[in-house]
């Protein structure tokens, strides 16, 4: 019989010791033949060292292993996180910095930017307020903008997110450069208005603020 695997499994007679070699019910040759059949079929599915058929495990084997090696190679994931715990007294009718991260940019890649904010009025905020990131190379970027007004010991957080190729933020040569991201935040009219550490959301062990730079994949 020609051998089932891999599709479904063989289903094989054993021969007795009582069985001849010329037996009807068990024919010597046949077994023989079934065996080298299903062994055939074994070595297929295997594959021989350094296969080039794709469903065969040597080359799945090989093909995963050499995606895990560039994987583990790779900058994917956090490349700078930064955070701080209390911000006190910040007049927001100016840009004012909030968090600094360095990271290293590399050609070809596209690059997550996310960042937050909570904070607690101590004076009415008027007008607009934003939240954004800027870097040397690239068109600064709102994470967050609300024009709703913010009265007096009011909670509130701002958080958002962006995300650029490493061209956008004009790293296109080299094995990578290092940029500096830093969050500001402002109220776009002078109507002055100060927050403080906002413990009106968080508890004091928590990160009120912060700054993440993420590599999430290639351009």
């Amino acid at each position: 019989m020609a051998s089932n695997f891999p599709a479904s499994l063989d289903s094989f007679t054993n021969p007795s010791s009582s069985d001849a070699m010329d037996s009807v019910s068990v024919p010597h040759a046949t077994q023989h033949s079934d065996l080298n059949d299903a062994v055939e079929a074994l070595q297929a599915k295997v594959g021989a060292d350094s296969s080039v058929v794709t469903n065969s495990h040597d080359y799945k084997i090989t093909d995963h292993a050499s995606r895990l090696t560039t994987l583990e190679a790779s900058t994917l994931g956090i490349v700078a996180y930064s955070s701080a715990t209390a911000t006190t007294a910040i007049p927001v009718a100016t840009p004012v910095s909030i968090l600094t991260v360095n990271a290293t940019i590399v050609p070809g890649r596209r690059y997550r930017i996310a960042g937050k904010l909570c904070f607690q009025p101590s004076t009415n905020i008027l007008s607009d307020r934003s939240l954004y990131v800027t870097c040397t190379g690239m068109t600064t970027t709102t994470l967050y903008m609300n024009t709703e007004q913010t009265g007096t010991n009011h909670p509130y957080t701002m958080i958002g997110e962006f995300s650029k190729t490493a061209a956008e933020m004009g790293v296109t040569t080299g094995s990578g450069t290092s940029k500096t991201f830093t969050m500001y935040f402002r109220e776009s009219a002078n109507a002055g208005g100060l927050v403080t550490n906002p413990n009106g959301i968080v508890g004091a062990n928590s990160h009120p603020q912060e700054l993440l730079i993420e590599d999430i994949g290639a351009a």
